[in-house]
């Protein structure tokens, strides 16, 4: 017996002084446990007789998005030949079945919640301008197809089959200060009526964003918008601003008082500055931006709306670099679980890129986190003679 307790002891101290942090293990330090400990309370996910908890189903998901896994066979095989990596993570065993089951049952409200929390954990950069935060809104389309996806076609439509995630970013900063998931037929418009509006802002919108009375909230609430103004409004000329300008340059009033099912338009006597922006892909055409900072020089209001383009390369940048295209499970709540922990995940980067020296693009951050996921820190931070990436090169982790 002692002989036994000697040889555990042993056992015990040798992977004590074995373990060395991995680049994943310190990413997520990066997580505070309280954050997950706090929702998995709240919404009951850690059972007495579930050992397979919130955290470990957390980690699993971030290693899916890192790691670029497309199965659970390959989710089961890969982390158990890292098994003795993550031991100090909670003793993480996955097996196909056990991430299957927390897929179907496991509350997505979950990771909703701590992906929520962690936003507020992103630096925010305090840039001096003239205008205010240049906040821009807009939605992308998570479309499903093939087996497992039938219950998508209730409130599919034409253009998706699946989800919407509607997404808000500060382009100053590239700030991710919003992010919500409906169902595909949820106008964006509808969400955007949610946010809380800071007098000062600028909001940036696309198209789909046109509602009169929601235009007027902005506008009463000390805040600007920048839109599209669609083809068929109904407007009168109050001036014409073009001076020395080809392109079209007005102060107009919306003059349809109820625009649809006797609905009040309250939008109705706030002047507004209607201008013409060449379209960026189709030479010859203009696109109508609308805007209630009429206070504003032509080329300043073209180059807000022009700005909205970098939401179109957030969505770009997520669908190609973690795991929004192909989804290892087939349920609504699986998928919203793989939504809501891909966005984690991009907190992740966009906290490590604060904490990177030198400073690095998030492609940089993301390039470098997979190809050294479960390699040793020690390793990262001091590369072989050999190789041909020079120290200087390497993206030392700044973590705890």
């Amino acid at each position: 017996m002692l002989e036994l307790m000697y040889t555990k002891t042993s056992i015990l101290t040798k992977i004590g002084l074995m373990y060395k942090p991995t680049l994943f293990s310190e990413l997520l330090k990066l997580i505070p446990r309280n954050f997950v400990s706090e929702a998995a309370l709240e919404y009951h996910s850690d059972g007495l007789k579930n050992k397979f908890k919130t955290w470990h189903h957390l980690v699993s998901m971030l290693y899916v998005h890192f790691s670029g896994v497309n199965s659970l066979r390959t989710l089961e095989q890969s982390l158990g030949s890292y098994c003795s990596s993550l031991y100090h993570l909670g003793n993480i065993s996955i097996k196909r079945a056990t991430l299957s089951d927390a897929n179907q049952t496991r509350n997505a409200g979950v990771f909703e919640q701590i992906f929520q929390k962690m936003l507020a954990l992103i630096p925010k950069r305090q840039i001096k301008r003239q205008l205010g935060s240049l906040k821009i809104l807009d939605s992308t389309c998570i479309n499903l197809k093939g087996r497992g996806s039938g219950w998508t076609q209730t409130n599919s439509t034409l253009r998706c089959h699946g989800l919407k995630v509607h997404v808000g970013i500060e382009h100053e900063s590239s700030h991710l200060w919003f992010a919500e998931t409906s169902e595909a037929n949820v106008n964006d418009v509808t969400v955007g009526k949610s946010i809380q509006i800071i007098p000062g802002d600028f909001y940036i919108m696309d198209k789909g964003c046109c509602d009169y009375n929601w235009w007027a909230q902005i506008h009463n609430d000390g805040a600007y918008f920048v839109t599209r103004l669609k083809q068929n409004a109904a407007y009168t000329v109050v001036s014409d601003n073009n001076q020395n300008h080809d392109l079209k340059d007005q102060t107009i009033m919306l003059s349809n008082r109820s625009p649809r099912g006797g609905k009040k338009n309250e939008c109705v006597g706030i002047p507004l500055r209607l201008i013409h922006v060449p379209h960026p892909s189709k030479p010859g055409r203009h696109l109508a931006v609308v805007t209630n900072a009429i206070h504003l020089s032509t080329d300043e209001i073209a180059e807000c709306y022009k700005k909205r383009w970098a939401i179109e390369l957030l969505f770009k940048f997520l669908k190609q670099n973690v795991k929004l295209k192909k989804f290892i499970g087939e349920s609504k709540n699986a998928v919203l679980i793989q939504i809501y922990t891909a966005l984690i995940a991009y907190v992740l980067l966009m906290l490590y890129q604060g904490l990177s020296r030198p400073k690095s693009t998030l492609f940089e951050v993301i390039t470098f986190i997979k190809a050294h996921l479960m390699n040793l820190v020690e390793r990262i931070l001091s590369p072989p003679k050999q190789s041909y990436v020079s120290r200087q090169k390497c993206m030392p982790f700044m973590g705890g």
